[in-house]
C-alpha cells in the first residue's frame, strides 16, 4: 500500500508536468498557481481520507462497544509486577500497618506495583502510549510518500491542521486515558497490601515487640500472644484475599495479568509470617535455656556443705545463702512463665512451626517445656531440705552480722553530724576549697554507701529485715544541690569579674541587666526546688550580691544617660564621698562605680539622675527657641502706593510669641530643675516681651499712621482746618518713615524689635498721633453735627468727602451711605462756552448712565438721582453742589424732596384719569415706583373716604 500511494504520487507530478508543456503556461502565472493549488487540495484530500480511515479502523478496535458487541479479543496483554523501586526514600503511602495495627516505626519504600509495559510514556520508548504514539505517527507518515505540487515538502502541516483528523486522534488519547484510569484503579486494589513492600520490617517488628508485651506482677515479662496471633492472621489473610483476586482480567482492549504481583505480595505477607513465628520460637527457646542453665547453677550449689569455719564473705555458706536467695526470687515468677511459653508452643504448633527441632540438655523443646514445672518443683524441695540442714550455721552468723549493722549506724550518723556541721554551706572562702571539700564528703560518702550495699545485701541473705539509711539518701541531695549552689555562685562571680573590667565607653548597661535577671530568675528556681536550700548562708549571700547587682546596673544606666554632665558627675562624688569621678578616661571601668557602693546612695543618684533629664529637656528646649528665633524673619509690606514699608508679621510669628512665652512660663516654674539655667530663661523671657510689646506698639502706631496720613498730608481742608495737628503729624510722619528705613534693613524679628530705645519711640508717636486722632475726631463730630446723615458714614469715607468736597462728582460713591436707595446723581453736560473753565472728564463721573465715553460733564451741577437699581428720577431744576459739603448736602436734601412733592402731585393728577385718557399700567411706568405706591395709597385713601361719605348720606 504504501508503495502504490509512493507510485501514486510520482504519476501526479509526471501529468502535472505534461500537462504544463501541453498548456505552455509560465509557472509563475496567477493560473498556474491556482490550478496547482487546486490540484494540492486534491492530493492532500486523499491523504487526509486515508489516515482518518486508518484511525477510523484502530478506535474501531479500541471501542469498549465494538469489543463487547463482536467479540473481539484484547489487542495488548500488560503485567503487574512487584518491581524494585529505584527512587528515594518516601512517606509510605496513606494504608500502612496503621491500618491494621496503628504501628509506628520508619518505614522504607523498597519495591513498588508498577504495569509492564508502562502505562504512559517511557524514557526507553516503550511504554504503552509511546506504542499508541508510534502507530498514529505511522499513519501520519503516509504525506510524507508524496511531495507537494507548488513547493519542496510534504503534506504534514496540512493533515495536522484538518478538524476530522484532529478529532480522530483527540478521541483516540481520549480512549486511551479512560483504558489508564481503568488499569490504575485495578492496581489500586492492591494498596491495602503496600506495608507488607513498602515498610522497614525489622524496625517495624522491634516496635511491635515492644508494645507486644505483658510484664507480671511478680516483673516476669511475657510475650502477648493475643496481638502476635491477630498479627499472624492477619497476614494470613492478606493470602488468602490477594489470591482470590482474578489473574487475569480485560479492561478493553488491554488485557492485565496480576498472577505475578499476586505470587509476590503472597510471598510478602509469607515473609512477615515467618518473621513472627521466629520470634516467638527463639523467644521461647532462649527464655528455656536461661531456665535450664538456672537450675543448673542452683543443684550446684545445694551440692555444697556447710561447716562451723564457714561464716566468711566467700565461703561455702554464704554461696549456699546466695543460692537459696536466688531461688527465693524465682519463686512465683517460674510458676507464671511456664504456662505461657507452653501456649506460645502451641500457637505456633497450629500454624505449622517446627517446635521440635530446637534442643536443650538433649530433650527437644516440646519435651523440656513440659517437664519444667516438675524440675522446678524438684529444685524447690532440695532448697528448703538444705535451708533446715544450714540452719545453726546460719543463726550463728545473724548474731554477728546485728552487732556490725549497729556499729554502721553509729557511723552513719556521725558522718552525717559531721556532714552538716562541716560542709560549705556558710563557707565565704574560695570556690576551690569549697569544691575540695565536697569532694572529700563524696569520696567518704561513696565509701558508706558501699558498705550499706554489702550489708542490706547479707540481710538479704539471711533473710533479715533490711535497714534503711536515709541519712545517706538525704547527704547525697543536700550534696547534689550544694555542688549546683557553689557551681552558680562561681558563675556569677565569674559574670561579675567580666562586668566589673567592662571599659566605660563599651559598657551596655540594658544587656548586663537582663543577663542579671535571668541569674536572679535562675537563683529563684533553684531555691524552689528544694526548700532547705533557701536556709543555707551560702544561697543567702548569692542572692544579697545579685541584689546589689540589679540595684546598681540600673542605676549605671541612668548615669550614662546623654543628660549626664560633669557637674552630675561631680554631684556624685559629693554624694558618695569621694574627691572626683571622671569617667572621660580610657582607663575608667564598671569596676570603678561599683566601688563606690552606688546601692546605698540608691535615693541620691536617681535624684541626680532625674535633674539631669529634667535639665536635659530644658537646654533643648531653650536650644530649639534660639534656633527658632535665630531664623523667624519679620516681614514687610510696601503702604498702598507709597515708598513707605510697614510690618506685617505672619501668623506663624504671633503662634510662636505665644507658644515659647508658655514654655518659658512652664521651664521656669519647675523649681530647682531650672536653677543651672535661670540666667537664660530670664534673658529669652525679657527679650520675648520685649519683642511681643514692641511688634504690639509697632502694630498700632502703623495702623494710625496708614489711617491719618492721607488726612493730614492728602487734605488741604484738613491741614486748613487743624493746622498744629498737621504739624505734629508730619514731625510724626518723618520719624515713622525715617524707622521704617532704619528697620527695613535688620530682617530677623528679635534684633530689630530690640534695638535700645524702640519701644520708646514707638510708645511715643503713638501718643501723638493719639492726639492727632482725637483732634480729627472732634473736627468729624462738628460736621456730623451740621449734617446728621454723616452719622451713616464711617470716619474714612468721612474724611475722604470732606477732603474732596470741592470736586462733588468723587463723594458721589458715598452718598448710598447717606441715602438709604441713591446710588449716583446724573452731572448735567456742559455748554460750549463752559467748557473751558468747570469741566470733568467721563472718567471723573464714572457712575452716571446718562453719558457717554464722549461727553463734557459739568463737575458741580447735577439734575437727577439714580437708585441703587438702576431706577433715574430727574431734580425740578439743576442743583450747583458748591461750598462747604455738609452745607450742599443739606440743600441737596431739600432739592431731593421739592422735586418729589411735584411729581408726586403730577401723578396724583393723572390718577384722576386712568379710566379714561391713562390706564393704570401705563400710569406705573410713567413715575418713580416709590411714587407710584405713595400716590396709589392716597388715590385709594380719597376713593374710600369718598364712598363713606356717599354711604352715610344715603
Amino acid at each position: 500500500r504504501i508503495a502504490s500511494i509512493r507510485e501514486s504520487g510520482r504519476q501526479i507530478h509526471s501529468l502535472v508536468k505534461e500537462t504544463n508543456k501541453v498548456l505552455r503556461v509560465s509557472n509563475a502565472s496567477a493560473d498556474w498557481r491556482c490550478y496547482l493549488e487546486f490540484v494540492n487540495i486534491t492530493v492532500m484530500e486523499g491523504l487526509s481520507s486515508c489516515v482518518i480511515t486508518s484511525l477510523s479502523f484502530l478506535l474501531n478496535q479500541l471501542d469498549l462497544k465494538s469489543i463487547e458487541r463482536e467479540g473481539k479479543l484484547p489487542m495488548i496483554q500488560i503485567m503487574l509486577t512487584l518491581s524494585q523501586d529505584s527512587s528515594s526514600l518516601e512517606s509510605s503511602s496513606t494504608s500502612s500497618p496503621a491500618a491494621v495495627e496503628g504501628r509506628g516505626g520508619q518505614q522504607q519504600c523498597k519495591k513498588k506495583l508498577e504495569f509492564s509495559p508502562a502505562l504512559g510514556c517511557t524514557s526507553d520508548g516503550k511504554g504503552l502510549r509511546d506504542m499508541v504514539d508510534d502507530m498514529v505517527g505511522s499513519m501520519i507518515q503516509i504525506s510524507t510518500l508524496v511531495k507537494r505540487l507548488d513547493s519542496e515538502g510534504s503534506y504534514m502541516k496540512e493533515l495536522h491542521a484538518n478538524p476530522v483528523l484532529s478529532g480522530h486522534i483527540s478521541l483516540l488519547y481520549d480512549m486511551l486515558d479512560e483504558t489508564e484510569e481503568d488499569c490504575v484503579h485495578l492496581r489500586n486494589r492492591f494498596d491495602e497490601f503496600s506495608y507488607l513492600w513498602t515498610s522497614d520490617l525489622p524496625s517495624y517488628f522491634e516496635s511491635f515487640c515492644k508494645r507486644a508485651t505483658i510484664t507480671t506482677e511478680n516483673g516476669c515479662t511475657l510475650l502477648d500472644l493475643k496481638q502476635f496471633e491477630h498479627l499472624i492472621l492477619k497476614c494470613k489473610g492478606v493470602q488468602e484475599r490477594v489470591n482470590n483476586i482474578d489473574s487475569s482480567t480485560d479492561v478493553g482492549w488491554l488485557r492485565l495479568d496480576t498472577s505475578s504481583a499476586k505470587q509476590q505480595i503472597s510471598v510478602c505477607a509469607g515473609m512477615w509470617v515467618d518473621t513472627i513465628t521466629s520470634h516467638m520460637l527463639d523467644t521461647v527457646f532462649q527464655t528455656m535455656r536461661e531456665h535450664n542453665a538456672f537450675v543448673a547453677g542452683v543443684r550446684e550449689g545445694l551440692e555444697l556443705e556447710a561447716c562451723a569455719g564457714d561464716d566468711g564473705g566467700n565461703g561455702r555458706l554464704m554461696r549456699i545463702m546466695t543460692v537459696m536467695r536466688d531461688v527465693r526470687k524465682k519463686e512465683h515468677s517460674v510458676s507464671e512463665l511456664i504456662k505461657p511459653l507452653q501456649d506460645c508452643l502451641h500457637l505456633l504448633k497450629t500454624y505449622g512451626v517446627d517446635i521440635h527441632g530446637p534442643k536443650i540438655d538433649g530433650m527437644n523443646l516440646q519435651d523440656f517445656v513440659e517437664e519444667a514445672p516438675l524440675t522446678w518443683e524438684s529444685v524447690m524441695k532440695k532448697t528448703f531440705q538444705k535451708k533446715e540442714e544450714i540452719l545453726p550455721f546460719q543463726l550463728q552468723s545473724v548474731e554477728t552480722l546485728k552487732s556490725d549493722l549497729d556499729d554502721f549506724v553509729v557511723t552513719i550518723k556521725n558522718f552525717r553530724r559531721d556532714f552538716r556541721a562541716e560542709a560549705p554551706f556558710a563557707f565565704d572562702g574560695d570556690s576551690s576549697v569549697a569544691y575540695s571539700l565536697l569532694d572529700d564528703y563524696a569520696t567518704k560518702l561513696k565509701d558508706l554507701e558501699e558498705r550499706v550495699d554489702k550489708f542490706q545485701e547479707l540481710e538479704e541473705l539471711f533473710e533479715l529485715q533490711q535497714t534503711s539509711y536515709p541519712e545517706v539518701g538525704e547527704t547525697w541531695k543536700e550534696m547534689k544541690y550544694l555542688k549546683d549552689v557553689w557551681d552558680f555562685k562561681s558563675m556569677v562571680n565569674l559574670a561579675f569579674e567580666s562586668w566589673r573590667a567592662m571599659s566605660w565607653r563599651h559598657l551596655d548597661p540594658e544587656t548586663l541587666e537582663g543577663e542579671s535577671k535571668k541569674l536572679r530568675k535562675q537563683h529563684k528556681a533553684m531555691g524552689g526546688h528544694f526548700v532547705s536550700l533557701k536556709g543555707w548562708q551560702v544561697y543567702r549571700d548569692i542572692g544579697e550580691s545579685l541584689g546589689v547587682m540589679s540595684t546598681i546596673l540600673p542605676l549605671v544606666g541612668e548615669l550614662r544617660a546623654e543628660s549626664i554632665r560633669p557637674r552630675h558627675w561631680s554631684a556624685l562624688a559629693r554624694v558618695c564621698n569621694v574627691m572626683a569621678v571622671d569617667p572621660t578616661g580610657d582607663s575608667f571601668a564598671l569596676d570603678d562605680l561599683l566601688r563606690l557602693d552606688l546601692d546605698k546612695h540608691k535615693d541620691e543618684i536617681e535624684e541626680i539622675v532625674e535633674t539631669a533629664s529634667k535639665e536635659l529637656k530644658i537646654e533643648r528646649k531653650l536650644t530649639e527657641i534660639g534656633r527658632v528665633w535665630e531664623a523667624m524673619h519679620l516681614e514687610y509690606v510696601a503702604h498702598r502706593d507709597t515708598d513707605v514699608f510697614v510690618p506685617r508679621p505672619s501668623e506663624e510669628l504671633v503662634e510662636t510669641i505665644e507658644a515659647h512665652q508658655m514654655e518659658l512660663q512652664g521651664i521656669y516654674g519647675m523649681g530647682k530643675f531650672m536653677d543651672h539655667f535661670k540666667d537664660r530663661v530670664v534673658l529669652w523671657q525679657s527679650l520675648l516681651r520685649t519683642v511681643d510689646e514692641t511688634l504690639n506698639m509697632w502694630l498700632i502706631v502703623t495702623r494710625l499712621w496708614g489711617s491719618l496720613e492721607p488726612i493730614f498730608l492728602g487734605s488741604a481742608d484738613i491741614r486748613s482746618q487743624l493746622p498744629e495737628d498737621s504739624k505734629r503729624f508730619e514731625s510724626i510722619d518723618s520719624d515713622f518713615r525715617e524707622l521704617m528705613k532704619e528697620a527695613a534693613t535688620e530682617p530677623k524679628v528679635a534684633d530689630v524689635c530690640s534695638v535700645a530705645g524702640r519701644r520708646d519711640l514707638l510708645l511715643g508717636m503713638r501718643e501723638r498721633l493719639e492726639l492727632c486722632q482725637k483732634s480729627l475726631n472732634d473736627y468729624l463730630d462738628v460736621k456730623k453735627k451740621l449734617f446728621p446723615r454723616f452719622y451713616f458714614v464711617s470716619s474714612v469715607a468721612l474724611l475722604d468727602m470732606l477732603a474732596n468736597g470741592t470736586n462733588p462728582s468723587k463723594i458721589t460713591k458715598y452718598l448710598g451711605d447717606c441715602y438709604d436707595a441713591l446710588a449716583d446723581l446724573r452731572f448735567v453736560p456742559l455748554k460750549e462756552e463752559d467748557s473751558n473753565s468747570n469741566t470733568t472728564t467721563v472718567a471723573a463721573a464714572v457712575t452716571s448712565s446718562t453719558t457717554t465715553s464722549s461727553d463734557r460733564l459739568s463737575c458741580s451741577t447735577v439734575d437727577a438721582m439714580i437708585a441703587k437699581d438702576g431706577e433715574l428720577v430727574d431734580l425740578s431744576e439743576p442743583f450747583h453742589m458748591q461750598g462747604e459739603v455738609e452745607h450742599y448736602l443739606n440743600n441737596l436734601t431739600e432739592t431731593m424732596r421739592t422735586s418729589l412733592r411735584a411729581i408726586l402731585s403730577k401723578a396724583i393728577e393723572k390718577a384722576v384719569n386712568w379710566e379714561i385718557d391713562f390706564p393704570r399700567h401705563e400710569w406705573l411706568f410713567e413715575y418713580p415706583a416709590q411714587l407710584c405706591i405713595t400716590g396709589t395709597q392716597i388715590y385709594w385713601t380719597d376713593e374710600t373716604h369718598l364712598a363713606l361719605e356717599e354711604h352715610e348720606s344715603g
